[in-house]
């Protein structure tokens, strides 16, 4: 019973728990003219919530020279897949059909340039998707909606790690080894060298409009990696420039605050269908106790009527002693005579009888006037025995019960005649 209520009640707390809890991100609706972003691409603002301008990023199938199929994209994903493979996207770097690749999948530490002076320089090619995710992703914003910008707060690029990227992008589209012209054969813009140039101009003015402070976002993987995206590029990194405090850094996605939100009707349906189970479970329980009542109250009474029949049956085999019964004496058929093809106790004559009950409420012996002993009974039809050991029984005649046997024999003593106690075989259906 314990254990039914315990399940009753486990499914009671599921219920009333499954309330839509989803993230953040997940309960506030678009407004109008608006998409929310999946970041495939940009972790960064995984678990934040980012509006984008759906007219900006729709204009983007007509300036992109990445694939033809741009425009076949989901618009919640199109700005991703322009970003990953921004120099092919933009129209600045042309590449052979497989060779391109994403920026910080080069696997290279360094690019090597010129300097303002003419002279040879190297840049760490760091922060690279942290800063093109942060710079595009508040271009193709969705202006003056609060939670964008919140979210754009928390999670864009440190004003040093886009400076670091943007002097590594500079040498890259300045080096035709990484960053190649179109051939005859390629379909490209044609303004490509001012496009290079506005790319650097105004991811520069993006950088320098970036607040101090908020470079350790240590749930950004990028980050951590001191701006790389392998942890072996920032070991490598980090056996020449051991003193910088990012080599210290590791990973964790702990930091971005989950936030949920509880649905009313989801709560007015859980408490509702936790009341129906909570009446029916009531209402089978109380049965099921019921009956285990019942049950227990029919045990009771049989266990005192079979204690009863007990004390009964001692003072008549003491009678029987005091009138000169003695068992030893007597014979008892363990193998029956009568049985049928299944093994079982059946008789070849008449059916069974029945005794009816003609004993008083009192102790007492034979009397004239209609009075017998205890546990005397009449016999309603008459049954004869196929062994001449057995008594034969006769309609009328009245017997008194001294023992009762399992397997269904029965001690009797014919009251009629005081004859000696015989042994008689009952057959019960």
């Amino acid at each position: 019973m314990n254990y039914i209520w315990i399940k009753l009640n486990i499914i009671l707390i599921l219920l009333l728990i499954k309330v839509y809890c989803d993230e953040g991100n997940n309960n506030i609706k678009a407004p109008p003219g608006a998409i929310q972003e999946s970041p495939n691409y940009c972790t960064q603002f995984n678990r934040t919530t980012v509006f984008l301008d759906l007219n900006k990023v729709n204009g983007l199938d007509g300036d992109q020279f990445v694939s033809s199929s741009f425009s076949l994209i989901n618009p919640n994903e199109k700005l991703d897949y322009y970003i990953r493979y921004i120099l092919a996207s933009r129209g600045v770097c042309f590449y052979e059909e497989g060779q391109l690749k994403e920026i910080n999948k080069w696997d290279i530490l360094q690019v090597n340039g010129i300097d303002d002076n003419n002279q040879p320089v190297t840049a760490d090619i760091r922060y690279t998707k942290t800063t093109l995710c942060s710079y595009f992703y508040d271009k193709y914003k969705f202006e003056n909606e609060v939670t964008t910008e919140n979210s754009l707060k928390e999670h864009l690029v440190c004003k040093q790690h886009c400076t670091t990227f943007l002097t590594a992008l500079y040498f890259i589209l300045s080096n035709r080894e990484y960053c190649k012209d179109p051939t005859d054969t390629m379909e490209a813009p044609p303004d490509v060298y001012q496009r290079r140039n506005e790319l650097v101009n105004n991811l520069n003015n993006f950088c320098q409009n970036l607040p101090d402070g908020n470079c350790k976002q240590l749930d950004n993987f990028e980050v951590a990696n001191c701006g790389f995206g392998s942890v072996g590029l920032k070991e490598e990194y980090c056996k020449i420039h051991n003193n910088e405090e990012c080599c210290d850094y590791t990973y964790s996605q702990i930091k971005t605050e989950i936030k949920y939100k509880l649905h009313n009707e989801s709560i007015i349906t859980g408490v509702s269908v936790a009341s129906v189970f909570v009446i029916l479970g009531s209402y089978f329980s109380a049965k099921y106790i019921k009956e285990i009542k019942i049950q227990e109250s029919i045990k009771r009474s049989v266990l005192n009527q079979e204690k009863e029949f007990h004390e009964s049956n001692k003072q008549l085999l003491q009678d029987a002693y005091n009138q000169g019964f003695d068992p030893n004496k007597q014979t008892f058929n363990s193998n029956s005579r009568n049985l049928n093809n299944a093994g079982t106790l059946r008789p070849k004559a008449n059916p069974v009888s029945t005794m009816n009950s003609y004993g008083s409420s009192q102790r007492g012996t034979m009397a004239t006037g209609g009075r017998y002993p205890q546990n005397s009974y009449q016999v309603s039809q008459d049954y004869t025995s196929t062994d001449e050991r057995d008594i034969s029984l006769r309609r009328g005649m009245i017997v008194q019960l001294i023992q009762k046997y399992e397997g269904g024999w029965l001690l009797v003593k014919d009251i009629n005649s005081n004859r000696q106690v015989l042994e008689i075989e009952i057959i019960k259906d």
